[in-house]
């Protein structure tokens, strides 16, 4: 009967199973964090592509108003964005400025400034363009 015991070494021993639960373990540790990651990467280009999106939309709004309204577009205003199911918002800043050299030629440069905080760091797009009045 003994050596019938001796033989039986088909399966694996507990300790085997607890080291390849260990290597899974960590392994799956490893794959969640590298989603996490990604996910967060993923967020932050949406984010950053929905501040190019208000910035162009800003700036065809100025090239289509009329020229004597283009001075008075608002400095500042919030503009809030449904990014995957929650509500974000961005600051938009407006500058407008007489280009330099052609002021005399109804030409304005306008300077828009998109913000967003994301994990409490602001991030921020620069769109400058030109105003032209026409005749």
């Amino acid at each position: 009967m003994l050596v019938r015991v001796l033989r039986n070494k088909a399966g694996f021993t507990l300790v085997e199973v607890l080291v390849a639960m260990l290597i899974l373990a960590i392994g799956m540790l490893g794959s969640v964090l590298g989603m996490m990651t990604a996910l967060n990467h993923s967020l932050g280009n949406e984010l950053r592509n929905e501040a190019i999106k208000i910035a162009q939309h800003v700036a065809e709004e100025a090239r289509n108003m009329p020229y004597s309204s283009v001075q008075k577009i608002p400095s500042t205003q919030t503009v809030n964005m449904q990014v995957r199911k929650s509500l974000a918002s961005f600051t938009v800043n407006t500058v407008t400025t007489p280009a330099s050299g052609y002021s005399v030629h109804g030409v304005t440069k306008l300077s828009i400034t998109v913000q967003w905080t994301l994990k409490k760091k602001t991030h921020s797009y620069l769109l400058e363009t030109v105003v032209r009045q026409t005749r």
